[in-house]
């Protein structure tokens, strides 16, 4: 692509300030590294105009930290997780335990959602375990130290353990060696 026809539909896209524009942009010219730039602020400004999660992780996918908005991106996203999550807590569903953690796998906050069905005066089994459900997802997708640590704690039985030992990298498993052998060890 010429120089002069990235930077034309840069500013006819930047002017219409759509977000459907943006997209277009970003994707014809994804793959002009002289566009990167342009690329860049078109999947930012998308992101903006219509706020959706999908498009904030699409930023932080495609710049994986090194974007120039990846402060604002990861800003933004923290929010719609916060408020998600007092959405949540207001009206618990095992539904909605699953889709948080889909949509934020690298979150440590389902402990929040524990103590807050936990205030709950008549809790169902099925959301207790719902939530317990979205502890191992979020085991199974983005392993941490600090969930296994949370998923022990929240769930001292351990009944599902092994479930949420499988497929975990052996150096996060190291990190809470002494917090898994507690369980297995006393039985609870």
């Amino acid at each position: 692509f010429p120089s002069h026809e990235y930077t034309r539909d840069w500013w006819i896209a930047s002017l219409r300030d759509e977000a459907e524009g943006y997209t277009a942009y970003a994707g014809k010219y994804r793959k002009v590294p002289d566009a990167a730039s342009n690329v860049e602020k078109a999947l930012f400004y998308k992101a903006v105009k219509t706020d959706n999660l999908s498009d904030w992780r699409l930023y932080e996918a495609e710049f994986a930290g090194n974007g120039r908005f990846t402060d604002q991106v990861v800003d933004r996203i923290l929010q719609i997780e916060s408020k998600r999550l007092i959405s949540l807590a207001q009206a618990p569903a095992a539904s909605g335990f699953i889709s948080f953690v889909k949509d934020f796998p690298e979150s440590e906050r389902l402990p929040e959602l524990r103590d807050s069905i936990a205030r709950q005066k008549n809790t169902s089994d099925s959301l207790v375990q719902g939530l317990e459900d979205a502890y191992l997802l979020s085991l199974r997708l983005k392993p941490s130290s600090a969930k296994i640590s949370a998923y022990l704690r929240d769930y001292p039985a351990g009944d599902k353990l092994a479930i949420v030992l499988e497929d975990i990298p052996k150096d996060t498993l190291k990190q809470v060696q002494t917090s898994i052998d507690q369980p297995i060890v006393t039985g609870k």
